[in-house]
This record gives C-alpha cells, structure tokens and sequence, in this order.
C-alpha cells in the first residue's frame, strides 16, 4: 500500500445537508488530506490524498445516505499527489 490522491465528483442532495461539514469530519477521522467544495450543478467536488486502506474506508462513509444526505454517484480518477498538503479543509 501507498499514498495515493483522487479527484471525485458526488451528485444528489449534497448541497446545504451539512454534506461539506460530514466530509471534513470523515478526513480528519481517518487521516485523510485534501478538500471540499460545492459546485454550480448542484454536485460537489473534492480531492482526497492518504494511505490506500484509509482512503478506501473515507470513499466508502461519504457516499453513505443519511436522513438528510442522498449520495447518487460517486465518480472518481486518481491524480498527482500533493506532497506538502497538510489537513483538511472546505474550499468556497
């Protein structure tokens, strides 16, 4: 296993359910760095950079539905790790 990065696009009712917020809390939870961001369309984009097994499980808990969330798609590419990327954080 290794460090890896993706870029991901989530669609569904991910815009003003605190989805931004849950995503943040998911990273720092398993040691995951990168970002967050709404989009125009209505989707949500991020990138994600950690250890193989963590990124897996972070992929895996936020496209999880809850009562307010609704995840439809989870689209994501691996891309350039970021070497000196430190945290988490919501990007506007």
């Amino acid at each position: 296993m290794g460090k890896k990065r993706y870029y991901a696009k989530v669609t569904g009712r991910v815009q003003g359910v605190g989805y931004r917020y849950r995503t943040t809390m998911i990273a720092k939870e398993k040691d995951v760095t990168g970002w967050v961001r709404n989009c125009e369309d209505g989707s949500v984009e991020l990138e994600a950079q950690g250890e193989e097994g963590a990124l897996e499980q972070f992929f895996e808990e936020i496209q999880k539905s809850n009562w307010f969330i609704r995840v439809k798609h989870c689209e994501k590419r691996e891309i350039k790790i970021e070497q000196q990327e430190k945290g988490f954080r919501e990007r506007y």
